[in-house]
């Protein structure tokens, strides 16, 4: 029988590591927006054609480098937890637009944050310490790793055939790619639960899912952003990597879950779509 978290991993190494993975790839992302323009400028005679670059390449080797601190996370916290501490890359994101790119946050950002920040510690203290749960169910993982492709790909024919509005349709892609991306973090939970050491994880299917996974969520994104506007793309993104590992990692591994910790989930769902209306 497989444990939902491991009892041996510090539940405080976990926490530490999977707040300095969100805060790190919150940077990545204003990283990426500081020096994006370097895409569209002309090389020769541009001084800043290098300092733009290098900043925007700094900016996505932070952001591929949240799966290592989320592993760690994983080895003492349970998916769900993991999950909803994702909403916290939306806070990072807030502080450090302050910081880099002078932006200014309206107080309905800071008090939607601050609600989901106090979901989280809810659903923390909620959480039993050790959570005993059964094997993996193969079929349920199937299932909640299909779903968000039959999403996309229902979407791509109904505009086809419909034509959807173009913010409708980025939407549902951006949930769709979301959904992937927090899906991610119960696959390498599946992982742990099953092998002991990185190397064996690749003698699973898993690790081969999770390839897969990672790259359609860089081209879903990619279409999200091109054919939409980020206020609507972004509360789709963030509140399907919230809501997508909760849902799932319950239903996977069929961990128990009061209504305390239901009513904390469902808060930082909330929180995290309207800090991006």
């Amino acid at each position: 029988m497989s444990t939902g978290v491991s009892v041996e991993f510090p539940a405080a190494i976990s926490y530490v590591s999977v707040l300095a993975g969100s805060m790190i790839v919150s940077l990545g992302m204003i990283m990426q927006k500081k020096g994006v323009h370097w895409i569209s400028m002309k090389r020769s005679g541009n001084p800043e054609f290098r300092k733009l670059r290098a900043t925007w390449i700094a900016g996505l080797v932070l952001n591929n480098m949240l799966a290592i601190f989320y592993y760690f996370g994983l080895r003492g916290l349970p998916a769900s937890i993991v999950g909803a501490m994702m909403g916290l890359n939306v806070v990072f994101t807030a502080i450090f637009s302050i910081i880099i790119l002078g932006e200014h946050v309206p107080r309905r950002v800071v008090f939607w944050s601050l609600l989901m920040v106090a979901g989280i510690a809810v659903a923390n203290l909620s959480a039993p310490r050790v959570t005993v749960a059964s094997a993996p169910s193969k079929a349920t993982i199937a299932v909640f790793f299909t779903l968000p492709y039959l999403i996309a790909g229902m979407t791509m024919l109904a505009h086809r055939y419909f034509r959807l509005p173009a913010r409708l349709f980025a939407a549902m892609i951006a949930f769709a790619a979301g959904s992937l991306d927090g899906f991610i973090i119960v696959l390498i939970k599946v992982m742990q639960s099953i092998k002991s050491t990185i190397p064996e994880y690749f003698l699973t299917p898993y690790a081969y899912l999770y390839i897969i996974a990672s790259l359609s969520v860089l081209s879903l994104m990619q279409l999200a952003f091109k054919k939409g506007i980020m206020t609507g793309v972004a509360p789709a993104i963030y509140g399907a990597q919230v809501i997508w590992p909760v849902l799932s990692s319950f239903l996977i591994f069929t961990t128990p879950v009061d209504g305390m910790q239901t009513a904390a989930f469902a808060c930082v769902a909330l929180s995290v779509i309207m800090v991006q209306r």
